[in-house]
């Protein structure tokens, strides 16, 4: 029963998330600038319950952005898989279940992410795919401060 209960709860969140990132990015994005949910999403889990999780759902989450977009499918998956291992990792070394923390490793991540499909497209295209001023500028601390919000509103463990 208890597995049960943890993939309904896996599958509530992921259809969930998406849906959440779909409805942001299309309706509720002033000058095209929307938080990049899966991916804060992904480091928050990652940083909360380790890497092997949160690859596993940036994996189908970078394949559902894949899905949306015209750029090289899979390299979402892969980015967000990648993000997901290292916030895995530097959960070892710091304490980066809390708001400030998650803060700036959504941050980091961010720009680590539009740099990583930058250089594939760069490498399968010879042209760096630029997303553009803006959102490498505004949007990361966007999704820092999406970050605080969860970190805030997510319950605190017990015993921790």
């Amino acid at each position: 029963m208890k597995f049960l209960q943890s993939i309904l709860r896996a599958l509530a969140v992921f259809f969930g998330a998406a849906f959440l990132q779909w409805l942001w990015s299309t309706h509720f994005a002033p000058y095209g600038l929307a938080p990049q949910i899966l991916l804060v999403l992904t480091v928050a889990e990652a940083s909360r319950r380790g890497a092997p999780p949160a690859m596993a759902l940036g994996f189908f989450w970078g394949l559902f952005l894949d899905t949306r977009g015209v750029g090289f499918f899979g390299a979402n998956a892969l980015a967000l898989v990648l993000l997901a291992y290292a916030a895995g990792l530097v959960r070892h070394q710091m304490d980066s279940g809390e708001a400030a923390p998650q803060a700036v490793l959504a941050v980091i991540a961010s720009w680590a992410y539009f740099l990583f499909l930058g250089l594939v497209s760069w490498i399968f295209t010879q042209r760096f795919s630029w997303v553009g001023w803006a959102d490498f500028l505004v949007l990361p601390f966007y999704n820092g401060l999406l970050a605080v919000a969860l970190a805030l509103l997510r319950p605190r463990r017990r015993g921790a």
